[in-house]
């Protein structure tokens, strides 16, 4: 009996794993250093790491003006910014960095070796369709 690695699956257990771990990183964060900047860099971190976990999992409207994370190169530039906003002195912080880091790396082998398409996400059945309307560029009142 063959065993198959479906190397896709296995990426984004990999990314909400790092989304997660990036969750849990800025609380963390939040609860222990406490100051202005930590608490914006907290913020930031949360949204990010909801962001990565949302985008593996369900596709929801708005994420059509996030297209690049559906493709490795975009979620390759990502973690690289994630891991730019966990860097910093602490050493909690630069272990954040590295495992971004890594992950960023991770991304980039993956489009060389792969190609740039990544696999649908985990709770949609179809395939994914982002269509731009007319009506994304009109205020609230014209639309209805």
């Amino acid at each position: 009996m063959a065993v198959v690695c479906n190397i896709g699956v296995i990426a984004q257990i990999i990314t909400i794993c790092a989304g997660a771990f990036a969750l849990v990183i800025s609380f963390i964060l939040l609860f222990k250093y406490f100051s202005t900047m930590v608490l914006f860099q907290a913020i930031f971190g949360i949204c990010l790491g909801l962001t990565t976990i949302l985008c593996e999992l369900y596709i929801f409207d708005f994420f059509k003006y996030f297209a690049f994370l559906f493709r490795a190169w975009g979620k390759c530039l990502f973690f690289l910014f994630v891991g730019v906003n966990f860097f910093s002195k602490e050493t909690i912080n630069i272990i954040t960095f590295a495992v971004f880091m890594a992950l960023a790396i991770f991304y980039a082998i993956l489009c060389i070796v792969c190609g740039s398409a990544v696999p649908v996400p985990l709770l949609m059945s179809g395939g994914v369709k982002f269509e731009v309307s007319n009506d994304d560029y009109k205020p609230r009142k014209e639309r209805a």
